[in-house]
């Protein structure tokens, strides 16, 4: 079985490399993330490999979507209310 050819190389392709061509597989409706097999498939990579792709993809959604609810907190002011709240806000004297 032979590499697949990313960036003009046959030579088996480090994660860092497969993770952008992996952030653009099609998907099929309704699912986030390709499954191991097909990365295994698609990029003809081994399961250590393919699992620690498809955790980075995770840890990539994870954080945007943390960042997105954030940013929507801080617009809506609920963030600020419950900082407040928590006793995280200014204090006086």
């Amino acid at each position: 079985m032979t590499a697949p050819t990313i960036n003009g190389t046959r030579y088996p392709q480090p994660v860092e490399t497969l993770l952008p061509a992996a952030r653009d597989l099609p998907l099929p409706a309704g699912q986030q993330f390709p499954s191991r097999n097909r990365l295994m498939r698609e990029f003809r990579i081994g399961a250590a490999k393919a699992d620690d792709l498809l955790a980075r993809l995770k840890a990539e959604h994870a954080d945007r979507t943390r960042a997105e609810t954030l940013r929507t907190m801080i617009v809506r002011g609920a963030l600020s209310t419950a900082t407040a709240r928590a006793g995280g806000g200014p204090t006086s004297g």
